[in-house]
């Protein structure tokens, strides 16, 4: 497999070094004219076409050489037609999922190459022909290096990438195995790599589970495909591991669980969920549906209180946690405890109901109900959104003057940057639509019950164990939430709690470690 790894790499090369170099010449020439410097305006149109060239030649080669030594697990795929329709489809789903970050990458490295040079050139004082001609020097090197680096990371993480998919049209169950290559180079603990590929060499599960990769932190990171970019950057970047497959009815050794067993354990309830229409129901549907031991909603909107029954219920089936002690205003249960003038809810951890033993007071104040109360809110904290972005922008300036963040880091940032930075603001909930902004805080508070209320649980023992290892507010992950997961380790952990129920599309701003972790436990997750 590494040999044909190489081929892709190979034929891919071309492609990138041409894009590249006109990219670059036409920069020149734009300096030439007028002393100025840019990116072309047709730059990411050109760059997003060099991505798909170089998909259609690793997605095709590694899908029909699967289906080739598979034949009799495709029969739905009779006609090169077929074959070639799947492959278009894995092609635009690839760039749909990763693109975006891709193209910035590659796009705003070539201008701070170009750039580079020029602004050595002007402190040298250099004049603009001189300039001109140290560019035009540059640009073969610059396009030779560049464009195997590219070749080989994305003909990589795009081939491995089709290969699973492809496996998961198989009408048979499939088992995969992941493929080292057996020289110096590949990642080791041993040889102080932060991830170790050597000990994983022919590890098999079935397709829908992770590979889990050993790291130098003592814990596992899981993969889902050698090169998979949900990766941490030193378990991917060069990466050269392969997967190949075969059919589970002919592999004693690993037993393939059933899709129930590790996907989801539905249907849940909160599918279906009909909103109760009066306090007294909406009391009896939380102790009912084992959300609360003890529920006391006097006081707040029905209307508007009812739907977010279904969050909680959502968050309690998919993550299957134990009843809360208590929902309701915290007065209810503790009669001397008010709730602060802007808090829109809260979790009291350390309450414990006397006869169960379960932990924990969702806190829902009476003025959650109360449309008005969220929209002052929004209103407050949407008037601070550029002033936030700013302070955004210029730690993220600070930290990078300091030190050279992960590289998985400033890929999502820049990903951030080139969306206008929209989705940073106070929370990850800042919006003035009142039932999305109350679903985003359920979900948050909900956060805080998976990490603290149920300590005693595996997630919650593994999300410490990951604040540990990883320090991800120490290394500058919160600057992709919000602002409030800046505060403390418990507030980044509900943040971005809040941010996986709420958006999947925006999936990308959670520390991938974390990410996996969520999705592990996740009885709804399909992945």
């Amino acid at each position: 497999m590494a040999t044909e790894l190489e081929e892709m790499e190979e034929a891919a090369t071309p492609i990138v070094s041409k894009t590249l170099t006109s990219l670059m010449r036409d920069m020149l020439a734009q300096y030439e004219a007028d002393d100025m410097v840019s990116l072309p305006t047709d730059a990411n149109e050109r760059v997003g076409k060099m991505l798909s060239d170089v998909y259609q030649v690793a997605m095709r080669e590694t899908g029909q050489n699967l289906v080739d030594d598979l034949k009799d697990c495709f029969p739905q795929l009779e006609t090169k037609q077929d074959e070639e329709s799947l492959f278009e489809k894995l092609v635009a789903e690839y760039l749909e999922r990763f693109g975006a970050a891709k193209i910035f990458q590659i796009t705003e490295t070539t201008r701070k190459q170009i750039m580079g040079v020029i602004n050595e050139g002007q402190k040298e004082g250099l004049g603009s022909q001189q300039i001109a001609d140290l560019v035009r020097a540059a640009i073969p090197s610059f396009s030779r290096s560049r464009s195997m680096l590219i070749a080989r990371t994305e003909t990589h993480g795009s081939s491995q990438f089709a290969s699973l998919r492809t496996a998961q049209q198989s009408t048979r169950p499939l088992v995969k195995k992941w493929n080292s290559v057996e020289d110096a180079r590949t990642r080791s603990i041993l040889m102080d790599d932060t991830h170790d590929h050597r000990v994983i060499d022919g590890q098999r599960v079935a397709l829908e589970q992770s590979f889990m990769v050993p790291t130098i932190f003592g814990t596992k990171e899981p993969l889902l495909y050698p090169g998979d970019p949900n990766g941490t950057a030193g378990n991917v970047i060069n990466c050269r591991c392969s997967m190949t497959y075969r059919r589970a009815d002919r592999d004693s050794e690993i037993s393939v669980p059933t899709a129930a067993a590790t996907r989801r354990t539905g249907p849940f309830e909160y599918e279906s969920f009909v909103a109760p229409t009066s306090v007294a129901t909406m009391n009896k549907f939380i102790t009912d549906k084992g959300l609360a031991d003890s529920a006391d909603l006097r006081g707040l909107n029905v209307k508007a209180t009812a739907p977010q029954l279904k969050a909680i219920l959502e968050v309690k089936e998919r993550f299957g946690l134990k009843p809360l002690a208590g929902i309701g205003p915290i007065s209810r249960f503790l009669p001397r405890t008010r709730s602060g003038k802007n808090v829109e809810a809260s979790v009291f951890t350390n309450i414990t109901h006397k006869d169960t033993g379960n932990r924990g007071i969702l806190n829902l104040p009476t003025k959650f109900g109360k449309d008005s109360e969220q929209i002052r809110l929004a209103r407050g904290a949407r008037s601070r959104v550029s002033l936030y972005q700013d302070r955004q922008e210029d730690s993220w300036q600070n930290i990078s003057s300091r030190i050279d963040p992960e590289e998985s880091l400033s890929e999502r940032y820049n990903q951030m940057r080139s969306a206008n930075r929209s989705e940073y603001s106070w929370t990850v909930g800042n919006t003035e639509e009142p039932e999305r902004r109350r679903n985003s805080t359920i979900f948050h508070e909900y956060g805080h019950v998976i990490h603290l209320t149920e300590r005693d649980s595996d997630l919650s023992r593994e999300i410490n164990k990951f604040l540990k290892t990883r320090e991800p507010r120490k290394n500058h992950w919160d600057i992709l939430v919000s602002k409030y997961s800046s505060e403390d380790d418990d507030e980044y952990i509900a943040e971005t709690f809040a941010l996986y129920m709420m958006d999947e599309s925006e999936h990308y701003r959670i520390h991938p470690e974390l990410l996996k972790l969520y999705k592990r436990y996740d009885r709804a997750n399909n992945d």
